[in-house]
């Protein structure tokens, strides 16, 4: 039986949207049934752009959808009684749709304002930090976009951002590994990456299954723009629709039901019309659950620790044994007898790895960086740790860097 969120019915007036985004603890089935009438709404403007072609009318589109998207959007917000911090709330899934089509139109003081509204919260704080590493780019301010990409690595250490962070700091050339039989760490692979948010999900730990699906997101999605277009896959939003529709699920069933609407409606504005149909289903679950107002079962140790094992694994096969190691390390008690078995195999398994990785490149300046580490010396590769993405110090890095930006003496 699907486990279910400890959710109190609430019975008040207030907006659909704002409800379900003020941070408290209620939620109404006319709440999730406005946030569905909302989606389809953007979604219509979404197709209506995209149909638009690339000529003068997609423009003239792009041009209104700053303006009477935020109202519609935010409309029901007057009906009832909404605090600052639910507006806040309430308001993001529009900024970042917004932020999209600003990109678009080359508005880069607003795109970096858009980001900033957008740092906020935990399913946009990715897409922000690779916008403006973006906008960076195409105002040709180098420094920022190096920045804000190494920024990007940090919090997703297994995004093409990481990879590319380490080869500029290596001073790999282009088409390096194109041309040469060698791995390159870490070697994201999306189907282990999807296992992975799998395992948590069975598991029962859906926090963690969440943040694997929106991970899965950043790293198989481009970590740059390479020009203002509304169907280049932006931030790979047109071919994740699937993972954010898990990652929303996995939201709601940890409880984090703002965080959750907007991945859902990530996955269900952007998608394909079967998506969409997903999404609403899972409206409807929603729904059910909130009827029910049912009690998420506690986890099993042995479950989970069976679970993790294999995790482990899957990062070692995509050359990323640092974040195996630190998953295992922060689960040693759980594992017992198995940690130590577990950790040397994988151990062993590193360290070839990286011997096989020094030996078809030689470093320029006598250093080679993984995971932001100089592997060349030996003590050094045992000492490679990699926390999941979204480090809380990572989080905190990304949040202050973009809201520096806005400080009168900030870089333009």
């Amino acid at each position: 039986m699907r486990a279910r969120v400890r959710i109190s019915v609430f019975s008040g007036a207030m907006g659909g949207l704002a409800c379900l985004c003020c941070g408290a603890a209620e939620v109404t089935e006319a709440a999730l049934d406005a946030w569905g009438a909302e989606i389809a709404e953007l979604r219509g403007y979404e197709k209506e752009l995209r149909q638009a072609g690339d000529g003068v009318r997609r423009r003239q589109l792009a041009e209104r959808a700053p303006q009477d998207t935020a109202r519609q959007i935010l409309a029901n917000l007057s009906e009832g009684d909404v605090d600052a911090a639910g507006e806040l709330e309430a308001a993001r899934f529009r900024t970042g749709y917004r932020m999209r089509i600003l990109y678009f139109l080359e508005k880069w003081d607003e795109v970096q304002l858009a980001a900033r509204e957008l740092v906020s919260g935990r399913t946009w704080v990715g897409g922000a930090v690779r916008v403006l590493a973006a906008r960076a780019g195409r105002v040709a301010d180098g420094d920022s976009q190096r920045r804000f990409l190494a920024i990007s690595a940090d919090l997703y250490p297994l995004s093409r951002a990481r990879r590319r962070t380490d080869s500029r700091m290596n001073q790999i050339p282009p088409g390096f590994y194109a041309d040469r039989a060698v791995s390159s760490i870490p070697r994201p692979d999306i189907l282990r990456l999807r296992e992975v948010a799998e395992q948590w999900e069975e598991a029962r730990r859906f926090r963690e299954a969440a943040d694997a699906y929106i991970e899965a997101v950043m790293a198989i999605s481009g970590s740059r723009l390479d020009r203002p277009t509304l169907s280049s896959g932006w931030l790979g939003m047109e071919h994740a629709c699937g993972l954010w529709l898990r990652a929303g699920e996995m939201l709601w069933q940890a409880g984090a039901r703002e965080d959750a609407m907007e991945a859902l409606a990530k996955g269900m504005v952007f998608g394909t019309d079967a998506d969409f149909r997903t999404g609403l289903g899972l409206l409807e679950l929603f729904k059910e659950e909130v009827r029910e107002a049912g009690e998420e079962a506690e986890d099993s140790d042995r479950l989970v620790a069976r679970h993790l094992l294999r995790i482990a694994d899957l990062y070692a096969d995509m050359n990323a044994h640092p974040r195996a190691f630190w998953l295992l390390e922060q689960h040693r008690e759980l594992l017992g007898e198995e940690f130590d078995t577990r950790f040397e195999i994988l151990m062993r398994d590193w360290l070839r790895v990286v011997e096989h990785r020094l030996s078809v490149y030689v470093p320029v300046r006598g250093q080679i960086y993984a995971f932001g580490v100089d592997i060349v010396p030996e003590e050094n590769r045992p000492k490679v740790r990699v926390p999941a993405g979204m480090d809380p110090r990572a989080l905190r890095a990304a949040q202050e860097a973009v809201t520096a930006l806005d400080a009168p003496d900030a870089a333009p």
